[in-house]
């Protein structure tokens, strides 16, 4: 180099030089950090098990994770069984409250059945009073429509019915019992229609009466105290089946103004048939 090159280079050197040594002492320290913990390491390395060391903890380890799946298994297996018997004791819940609701209305039953029970003499002794009660009116009612009806209207006192058998008695004037059986054919059927009246009366209803051939037996003051006084006032609506023999002409004209319609069942021999007219038997003369 030349004297001014060198000289040069020798002010480079001596103005970098002590920013470079600062610089190699601080590689030099890092250097001997690092030389220091790599000893560390190996003396680390130094204490680190062999392979055959870590072999049974490595076993253990896999015991261990198969009994932990074992475990998991089985708590899954019991979750399933927990689920199965919650649902069992909700259908046992169910029915029990059935059993329950069941229980209390067959509770609810008894204690009516013990209220009819306790009723039950009550109401046979309301039964029997009001039975006396209504024979006692039908009693009445029909002695009222039989001497309405018989020809001798002061022949019977009282008509009794015995409220246990229902047994008929006829009372006649003097306090003794009629038989049935001495009854005339005529005032058997007239007991029997005033008894048929008492009961519609006892009732109270509107009933409806269908009468067939009624005057067949009787004498012409029975046949006159029915038209007069039954065929009109027998129910709410009466039909009244009879022949021209039974209610003639004098007899339709004084029931009329108690009619409402009139028909007259003939007979076609020709055309084998019946059919009705909307007339009596004497048509236009029943007017007249």
């Amino acid at each position: 180099m030349s004297d001014r090159d060198a000289a040069a280079a020798m002010d480079i050197v001596q103005r970098s030089a002590p920013t470079a040594a600062k610089r190699v002492h601080e590689i030099l320290a890092e250097l001997e950090r690092i030389i220091r913990e790599l000893h560390q390491v190996e003396k680390d390395l130094e204490k680190t098990p062999e392979q055959l060391e870590l072999q049974s903890p490595f076993e253990l380890l896999k015991e261990q994770n198969q009994l932990l799946g074992q475990q998991e298994e089985r708590k899954r297996q019991n979750e399933e069984q927990i689920h199965a018997v919650e649902l069992a004791l909700a259908f046992t819940e169910r029915e029990k409250r059935q059993m329950e609701s069941r229980m209390q209305m067959a509770k609810d039953v008894a204690q009516k059945t013990g209220f009819i029970d306790k009723l039950q003499p009550a109401l046979s002794t309301y039964t029997g009073r009001l039975t006396r009660t209504k024979i006692s009116a039908l009693q009445s009612e029909v002695t009222e429509c039989y001497n309405r009806l018989a020809r001798k209207s002061d022949f019977v006192r009282r008509v009794e019915i015995n409220p246990d058998d229902f047994s008929v008695a006829v009372i006649d004037r003097a306090g003794r019992s009629i038989p049935k059986e001495d009854l005339s054919s005529g005032e058997k059927q007239i007991f029997a229609i005033a008894m048929l009246w008492g009961l519609a009366r006892t009732s109270g209803r509107p009933l409806p009466v269908v009468i067939d051939t009624p005057l067949g037996r009787l004498d012409s003051d029975h046949r006159r105290n029915l038209i007069k006084n039954y065929f009109p006032h027998a129910g709410y609506q009466v039909i009244l089946l009879s022949t021209d023999t039974e209610v003639d002409l004098p007899l339709f004209r004084e029931l009329s103004p108690s009619v409402s319609h009139c028909y007259h069942l003939r007979y076609d021999e020709q055309e084998d048939r019946t059919y009705a007219e909307t007339q009596y038997f004497w048509g236009d003369r029943a007017i007249a």
